[in-house]
C-alpha cells in the first residue's frame, strides 16, 4: 500500500519539486508538503518523521549533506 509510505521532497528548485511530489502524489504516496531548503527540510523531518526522504545535495542553507548529519546527531 502506497498510501502508508510517507515521503518528504526536499529541492530549491520549484519545477522539479512540484512535478516529483505530483509523480508520487499520483502513485497514491502519503506526500508531505516540499522543502525548499535544507534547513526547512531538517524541521520537517524532525516533526513528521517521514518514512523517506529525498533531499537534494545542493540546497540554500543547509545542503543535504548537512542535513543528514543533523539528523544523526539528534537520532
Amino acid at each position: 500500500m502506497n498510501s502508508s509510505i510517507k515521503i518528504l521532497v526536499a529541492d530549491d528548485h520549484p519545477m522539479l519539486l512540484t512535478g516529483l511530489r505530483n509523480a508520487l502524489i499520483e502513485q497514491n504516496y502519503n506526500v508531505l508538503e516540499g522543502a525548499n531548503n535544507g534547513a526547512q527540510a531538517l524541521d520537517l523531518i524532525s516533526k513528521e518523521a517521514p518514512d523517506i526522504a529525498i533531499i537534494d545535495i545542493n540546497m540554500p542553507l543547509l545542503n543535504g549533506f548537512e542535513v543528514i548529519e543533523n539528523l544523526k546527531k539528534k537520532a
